[in-house]
């Protein structure tokens, strides 16, 4: 009897042995989840944190382009000195990329470009119709430029005495201004009712067809036109350059498309500083597939080079905003055309 109290005794022990190797168990697989809730609430922490100064970088860099993008709006709108280029001086007429003061008049601009005819009506009497911005446009260019009932307020100001034959400070005149960023209706108002010259020569001797070629805006429309009111597709800038390269430089495949297909422009015209229109694609920033258009369809030699040495690709290397693709695509196409003419 006492020999089976002794193994009865011995049950039990081991029996409690067992729960408590159980409950330890229990307890470590307690410590474990534990620190894995911790470390996965440390992980998100960090990827928090990596998207947070990912969001700053972004910001950082796009507050860099946009600053630079003004810089480029500023000099591109400022009248060209070439003295002072040879002379390796700069202009005295700088140009001022801070906000505009907001003046009264400013409010005549604003009504003008987003406002309702109402809206100027309201105010007009209060201020010179024919006084410019800081880059002297009036009024009236603003007009041109609105998307809101624009014909009416420009048939409204030419009442209150507004002069349709100004010029801005880079010489372009209303219906540049209306090409680049009015509507279709506007420029064929400007040009039907108003009489004015779809050649007239504006910033660098551009005429509107260029303004057109840059524009957002109803593009394709906007040349059509003009070339049905006898817009010379042949005319170049100051510097040879044609509106192939200003379409190739601002705008986008289908355009480029329509002035080689529809309108027959010479695909290998080139500058007078020997760039090509892939030349200045790069050098403007242009999408990959405009590039890739221009390479894969329009096959411009990527190894061409202009007076100053330089590829394509050196264009791409030097411009702020040239995605990597692109680089990288201009490169393996260079590579293939070696290779070919090596095999």
């Amino acid at each position: 009897m006492a020999e089976q109290d002794e193994t009865r005794y011995q049950l039990e022990e081991l029996h409690k042995d067992h729960d408590l190797t159980k409950q330890e168990l229990e307890n470590l697989k307690k410590q474990v989840e534990t620190l894995k809730t911790r470390q996965d609430e440390e992980i998100e922490k960090r990827e928090r944190e990596q998207e947070t100064y990912k969001k700053q970088t972004e910001e950082k860099e796009t507050l860099g382009k946009k600053t630079i993008g003004d810089l480029e709006t500023c000099i591109k709108t400022q009248p060209l000195n070439t003295e002072d280029i040879l002379s390796g001086g700069t202009s005295s007429d700088t140009c001022d990329t801070s906000d505009e003061e907001d003046t009264p008049q400013k409010q005549l601009f604003d009504a003008c470009l987003d406002g309702t005819l109402y809206d100027i009506k309201r105010i007009v009497n209060k201020y010179d119709v024919n006084k410019g911005d800081f880059l002297d446009q009036t009024p009236l260019f603003y007009c041109c430029k609105s998307d809101v009932s624009p014909i009416k307020k420009i048939q409204y100001m030419i009442k209150k005495k507004a002069n349709i034959h100004m010029t801005d400070n880079s010489n372009d005149t209303i219906l540049h201004v209306a090409c680049r960023s009015g509507t279709l209706s506007t420029v064929q108002y400007l040009v039907d009712s108003l009489g004015m010259n779809v050649n007239t020569e504006g910033y660098l001797k551009c005429t509107p067809l260029f303004n057109c070629c840059e524009s957002n805006v109803s593009a394709i429309d906007k040349i059509r036109y003009l070339v049905s009111q006898q817009a010379d597709i042949k005319a170049m800038d100051i510097y040879n350059t044609t509106i192939l390269h200003w379409a190739c430089r601002y705008s986008t495949v289908s355009v480029i498309r329509y002035l080689v297909d529809e309108l027959g422009m010479d695909v290998h015209v080139k500058t007078s500083r020997n760039d090509t229109i892939l030349h200045s694609a790069c050098l403007y920033g242009a999408t990959l597939s405009t590039i890739q258009y221009i390479v894969d369809t329009l096959s411009i030699d990527v190894h061409a080079k202009n007076t100053d040495d330089k590829t394509a690709l050196d264009f791409c290397n030097e411009s702020y905003n040239t995605p990597y693709e692109t680089i990288a695509y201009l490169k393996d196409q260079m590579n293939l055309k070696s290779n070919d003419i090596d095999g």
